[in-house]
């Protein structure tokens, strides 16, 4: 006696990854109350250029902190330089030293977590 063959699984429904809701759900809001799918369709684009904003916000203030910082390190190499010149050896190493040790403190310290979760 054959053996019946199982049925083949149901195809996945396909899971939307937005801020808005399924556009079934999206109807049966508009039709329950009239004018909300557009405020919902107008809340989800706010809440998107509020997201582009602060990711632009985030990454010019990363670029200004990385600007300032090697213009501080360019400085202490210009000041040891100058040092040098002016016959002050000792003052000179240290000068000269810092910026070794501050490039080596900011690539050795533990990068935040956010660091590492580039998704762009």
């Amino acid at each position: 006696m054959a053996k019946p063959h199982p049925e083949p699984p149901a195809p996945a429904k396909p899971q939307l990854n937005s801020p808005l809701p399924p556009p079934a759900a999206l109807a049966a809001y508009e039709q329950a109350l009239p004018g909300a799918a557009d405020r919902i369709i107008t809340m989800a684009e706010l809440d998107q250029k509020a997201e582009i904003r602060d990711i632009w916000f985030e990454r010019r203030a990363r670029f200004i902190i990385d600007l300032v910082g090697q213009l501080f390190l360019y400085a202490l190499v210009l000041g040891a330089v100058y040092l040098a010149a002016r016959d002050t050896p000792l003052a000179a190493f240290f000068a000269g030293l810092a910026p070794i040790v501050i490039a080596i403190y900011a690539n050795t310290r533990k990068k935040s977590p956010d660091a590492n979760d580039e998704t762009n």
